[in-house]
């Protein structure tokens, strides 16, 4: 993680602080009042700012806004936390803007706690100040499949019978079911609500690989593949 790069809630208007845990990693740093840091808000902006004192209180100077993405939004059955975990790290550092937490049919879990969900946060956090990007992934929770009534952008699901992507889009959700998979129900709702399958690999993939996988496949496709 870059040293020099720092984390916080609010936008960049003259003065900002940092948090309690932020402020730790300041001292931890060794950072001296005068020093020029990084910050960054997860709103899309990057702050050149001066400390002005080891509890965390900085001077902006400059303020730097990053280039708005397609949406690439991840709809993740509800997993197992270590799962869950990992896919909100690598995520985060393969452009993910939103994630859609649901509870599937085969979920061994049908809800997720505040705390869980504060410590995804913390982890999104951590992955945005480490690879560079600027805006930070929300993390919702949504109704159970069965209970969609439609989807915003083309939408996609790891299927061994799928095919590959057909066009740019605009955007994208790609669905990931649990460690079990999806039920003959889900898939058949999910074609329903127009999801297309989507073939990742010759052989089945694990849920938080298949995530991955399938992140990488679209952030490819909507950012680097513009040709």
């Amino acid at each position: 993680m870059p040293h020099n790069r720092f984390y916080v809630e609010s936008s960049f208007e003259g003065r900002c602080q940092l948090s309690k845990e932020e402020s730790r990693h300041l001292k931890v740093m060794r950072a001296q009042v005068g020093d020029t840091l990084e910050l960054v808000n997860g709103r899309g902006e990057k702050a050149e700012a001066r400390l002005l004192n080891l509890s965390g209180e900085f001077e902006i100077l400059d303020v730097q806004k990053e280039v708005p993405q397609k949406p690439l939004i991840l709809c993740q059955a509800l997993v197992r936390p270590s799962k869950l975990d990992l896919i909100v790290e690598k995520g985060t550092e393969l452009g993910m803007s939103e994630l859609w937490l649901y509870p599937a049919q085969n979920s061994e879990k049908k809800e997720i706690s505040d705390h869980q969900i504060k410590r995804l946060h913390h982890l999104s956090v951590a992955a945005l100040k480490q690879c560079g990007r600027l805006t930070l992934p929300k993390i919702l929770m949504k109704p159970p499949l069965l209970k969609w009534s439609e989807l915003p952008h083309p939408a996609y699901f790891g299927d061994l019978e799928g095919e590959g992507l057909s066009k740019e889009q605009e955007g994208y959700l790609f669905f990931v079911g649990p460690e079990s998979g999806f039920t003959a129900d889900e898939k058949t709702h999910l074609k329903a609500l127009g999801s297309q399958g989507l073939k990742l690999n010759n052989l089945t993939l694990r849920t938080e690989t298949a995530a991955i996988v399938g992140l990488a496949l679209l952030s490819y496709h909507a950012f680097v593949n513009q040709s």
